[in-house]
Parts: structure tokens; sequence; C-alpha cells
């Protein structure tokens, strides 16, 4: 079991270059996301490697609500059943 596993932690690359800037996520749950955003880019915002990392957070973690209101749902359509 490797260290991502055991502390559910995210893990980040990053690879900001002179047009691109990539940001890469091991999310605790095991699974990779990916990001590419422009290195500059001052109208929508101030930093590229740390707006990826928020924007993958934002992802996952809209993913978790969207998990657990659907699993809310149906727990109570089948206790609204039984």
């Amino acid at each position: 079991m490797d260290s991502v596993q055991k502390t559910k932690k995210f893990q980040f690359a990053i690879d900001r270059g002179g047009t691109f800037t990539d940001v890469w996520a091991k999310c605790p749950n095991g699974k990779t996301r990916v990001m590419k955003l422009l290195s500059e880019d001052p109208s929508n915002y101030e930093d590229a490697p740390r707006e990826g990392i928020r924007r993958i957070l934002e992802q996952v973690q809209q993913n978790f609500n969207f998990f657990f209101l659907t699993l809310t749902v149906v727990c109570e359509f089948v206790y609204y059943f039984v």
C-alpha cells in the first residue's frame, strides 16, 4: 500500500511552462486528476498552480457532495416504502 492510501491525502505535481501549467493530482481514493491552465491569465486567476489545485479540490468536493445527496435521496425513498 502506498503512502497516499495510508495517509488519505492528496499528492500534487505541477509543471509550469511558458504557455501552459499542468497540475496532476492523486486523490485520497486513488483516482488521478489532471488540470491544464494557461500559465498567465491575470483576468481569471493570479497563480496557475494554485488555481489548478483549487479547481481539482472543488471538483472532488462536488463529486463527494453529489454522491451523498444521491445516497440520502435513495435512503429516504427506501425508508418511505418500507
